[in-house]
């Protein structure tokens, strides 16, 4: 069993670190222990052992309770367990407050009055070597404070980190600022560990903020968590080593491994070598009730502290994520940029932005979406039942009219889904919304064209008599797609940005699944292969005289959808890198998609009910698929039948497109030249 820590690898965090991701992600048997800081502990959770089952539950109940949990536990796993804890801490000088009549600051605007009073009063006396706050802004300790910062000014004791963007943050950030500028300076602020260390020593300081120590300080100072906006509210960071067993370890060595953490980490090893020896905090909340304990460390500080562990979701690597977060913010602790501007672009760096209406752009779209909707409701119950209208849409029976209509009701629908934060319900429900929509959308027109083929066929004979066999057949393999599709949910990913102010981070939706690939693949194929069926069909009836201008709007709006459908398919792999720039195009083309179809297909048949005697046609007859009476044929018709059978396929494809026929019959008319 070998060991891997700071004593036997590099000094610097960030290395030893990269050092440790490395040997995991090599999935290297070299090491069967690792110790890491609990900053990483969301990291390394796939490459440790979950401790939760492999040692007694008696021994992880003392972990259970108090901050170890915070530090070591992650995606419902114990990761490793602490060799010890670090607290951030408010040191207080006895001497100064007792001189002054002053209490430790329970908030920061106490923590300002004080330190400005007695800060006055030392300096009237010739004290010029007094600290009144550090603020330990230092270059290693900033991301940290700031955290803490934060933290200190959220509303309530149970309420969760609040966020760099909150308002509570850019009051906190404000509030440290005004501190350094009436009782500190930027040079104390960004003062090194080695000048506090001296500060602490020396009892110059009358506020400093810095890490638990087993140097004995006790006499000196009041030992409490850092103040927060208001009384009742406190914060402290806590930090540690953590200790876990690499998944990667032989079963004989991952054995004697789990004995050697059950060890150090064992009740009597955790109070008398690392409390009492080495005067460092514990991850067993009992022994805080401990009076030998309490007499080398600070109990009451942990029990009054309301701790917070850094933990950062979409961080990789969070070395790079704090230096760039330092970075941004000394533009306002040093510089003159606003709390606002600042506190915004470090959010920035990890908040995942989502479409709403907080825009007026999106607000635009969505409103025009609504009306698009409502258009198409309108036209779905409005047209079927006016006489005047109706006998115009002879193309579709009532029950395909409606069918039609649904499918663009659906598509529409499914740009409603784009709003919010997404979900993999919501990725599945956008695809098949517009899967399905596009299906219902052209399986009415392909069952139109195909019955009403110029010669009478057996397939045309039974479509005719067979009406919703056919269409629950297309419907029905469409909708069992569809449910294979949601049995391979899709994995939502993340785009994470390094300029967040020229890009926003955002989520999108990934199959992943191969069988789902699959399924969405065949589904696509599906319609691509109905695609040229219908345009052929459209071609070949083109002169079908009942339906002869239904043909013609039909093309276009076949050509106009093709041509959205297409850039919709290669807008999901374009590497557009700006989310409302995506979300446009996307409304654009299914906008474009609705609205042709209103153009081409129901502007046009309003203007031929408003002027009939311009678009009459003498045989125009509502088809009735369902009538098979009205098949007979002639025999001046039927010597022309066999006359085109004689021909090959693409002549005779010719001559349907060129004769015109009556729907009616089912027949070619013999022109009489």
């Amino acid at each position: 069993m070998i060991l891997f820590s700071k004593q036997n690898s590099t000094y610097e965090l960030d290395e030893y670190d990269s050092t440790i991701d490395y040997l995991l992600k090599q999935r290297s048997k070299k090491f069967d222990i690792y110790c890491f800081d609990p900053i990483y502990t969301n990291k390394y959770t796939l490459h440790m052992v979950d401790l939760t089952d492999k040692i007694s539950n008696e021994h992880m109940e003392l972990y259970s309770h108090g901050d170890a949990k915070k530090l070591c536990y992650s995606n419902n796993m114990w990761v490793g367990l602490p060799l010890f804890q670090k607290y951030s801490i408010l040191y207080s000088n006895k001497n100064l407050l007792k001189k002054y009549d002053r209490r430790v600051p329970k908030t920061w605007e106490e923590l300002l009055d004080t330190g400005k009073y007695i800060l006055e009063k030392e300096r009237a006396n010739n004290n010029t070597e007094i600290i009144a706050y550090n603020g330990f802004f230092s270059d290693l300790n900033e991301f940290a404070t700031l955290y803490e910062v934060v933290y200190s000014y959220r509303n309530t004791p149970d309420t969760k980190f609040p966020g760099f963007g909150s308002k509570e943050a850019i009051e906190g950030v404000k509030m440290v600022k005004h501190v350094k500028e009436e009782i500190s300076s930027d040079d104390i602020f960004r003062a090194d560990e080695a000048f506090n260390t001296i500060t602490l020593l020396n009892g110059n300081g009358l506020f400093i903020r810095f890490w638990d120590t087993n140097i004995p300080l006790s006499q000196t100072y009041y030992i409490t968590p850092m103040p927060g906006k208001k009384e009742g509210i406190n914060a402290s960071i806590i930090g540690g080593l953590n200790v876990g067993i690499s998944k990667y370890s032989s079963v004989e060595k991952r054995e004697a491994a789990l004995k050697v953490i059950e060890y150090f980490t064992s009740e009597k090893v955790q109070k008398e070598i690392v409390i009492k020896q080495v005067g460092l905090y514990t991850g067993i909340s009992k022994l805080y009730d401990d009076e030998e304990v309490c007499q080398v460390i600070s109990c009451s500080m942990v029990k009054e502290a309301q701790s917070i562990h850094r933990a950062m979701e979409h961080i990789n690597n969070i070395d790079q994520y704090s230096n760039r977060v330092n970075k941004i913010f000394n533009h306002f602790m040093f510089g003159k940029v606003t709390a606002e501007e600042v506190m915004k672009e470090i959010d920035d760096i990890t908040r995942i932005y989502h479409i709403s209406l907080d825009t007026n752009q999106s607000k635009i779209i969505f409103i025009i979406f609504i009306l698009l909707t409502s258009l198409m409701l309108i036209i779905f119950t409005y047209i079927p039942l006016h006489k005047e209208i109706k006998k115009f849409y002879s193309f579709f029976t009532t029950d395909l009219w409606i069918m039609y209509c649904l499918g663009y009701i659906i598509i529409i629908l499914s740009e409603f889904l784009q709003y919010g934060k997404l979900s993999k319900t919501i990725c599945l429900l956008r695809y098949s919304s517009i899967l399905i929509g596009i299906s219902l959308e052209m399986i009415p027109i392909i069952y139109v064209l195909l019955i009403s083929f110029p010669e009478n066929n057996k397939y045309s004979i039974y479509l005719i008599n067979h009406k919703y066999t056919f269409l629950g057949c297309l419907l029905g393999f469409e909708i069992i797609l569809n449910i294979l599709i949601f049995l391979n949910p899709f994995t939502i990913m993340t785009k994470i940005f390094q300029n967040t102010i020229d890009n926003k981070n955002f989520s999108y939706c990934v199959m992943k699944s191969f069988f789902g690939n699959m399924m969405i693949f065949i589904d696509v194929l599906l319609k691509v292969i109905m695609l040229p069926v219908i345009l052929l069909l459209i071609f070949i009836e083109w002169n079908a005289e009942e339906i002869v201008e239904d043909i013609r709007t039909i093309t276009i709006n076949i050509y106009s959808n093709s041509i959205c459908y297409v850039m919709l398919i290669v807008l999901e792999y374009l590497p557009i890198n700006v989310l409302y720039v995506n979300f446009s195009l996307h409304s654009m083309f299914i906008m474009f998609s609705c609205l042709s179809n209103y153009v081409f297909i129901h502007s046009f048949k309003i203007m031929m009910s408003r002027n009939p005697e311009k678009f009459y046609y003498p045989n125009r007859t509502t088809i009735n698929p369902s009538n098979n009476s009205i098949k007979p044929e002639n025999n001046n018709s039927t010597t022309t039948s066999n006359n085109l059978n004689s021909k090959n396929i693409i002549t005779k494809i010719l001559d349907y497109h060129s004769t015109p026929y009556s729907t009616i019959t089912s027949t070619v008319v013999t022109n009489p030249s």
